[in-house]
């Protein structure tokens, strides 16, 4: 039930934010773990791209949400506990930049540190609760602070 109301509140966060083509042509699941400067700066916070696989290409649509959701992982690296922080998104092009900090945290006071799984999914009927057939996903493993995440939706839900 904890789960379930963490992405009914992350429907809600926030405005939906306009994608920006991000300057980095790459597409890869690979990410860096050096930080950069303004990541140092704050901690708490994970940022970087998102992009879509071929294989995936037919299934994310102009102007579907995006839900970007940060989670704890265990020692094993499995996803644990309800979302740390989550945003939503809007689709536009191919590719978005994403934020996620204190701003995005689902409770006040959580540590917002270590590793995480920084997970985003397309999600085509706006819902944060379904994951439906044609829905994408794409996540990777992060230490916090990182300014450098890529995050390539190539996971088609079936």
């Amino acid at each position: 039930m904890r789960s379930a109301l963490a992405f009914v509140a992350a429907a809600g966060c926030g405005s939906p934010t306009r994608a920006t083509p991000a300057a980095t042509p790459a597409l890869s699941n690979e990410t860096s773990n050096e930080s950069a400067p303004a990541a140092e700066a704050n901690p708490h916070r994970v940022a970087g791209v998102i992009t879509v696989a071929a294989n995936a290409a037919s299934f994310v649509k102009e102007g579907g949400s995006i839900f970007v959701i940060a989670k704890k992982v265990d020692a094993d690296g499995t996803p644990t506990g309800v979302p740390l922080m989550v945003d939503k998104l809007v689709w536009h092009g191919s590719q978005i930049t994403f934020e996620l900090d204190e701003r995005h945290a689902m409770v006040a006071g959580v540590d917002l540190t270590g590793e995480v799984q920084v997970m985003a999914r397309f999600d085509g009927d706006d819902d944060a609760l379904s994951k439906l057939p044609g829905d994408v996903v794409g996540k990777v493993r992060v230490t916090l602070p990182n300014s450098h995440v890529t995050i390539v939706l190539d996971d088609v839900l079936r």
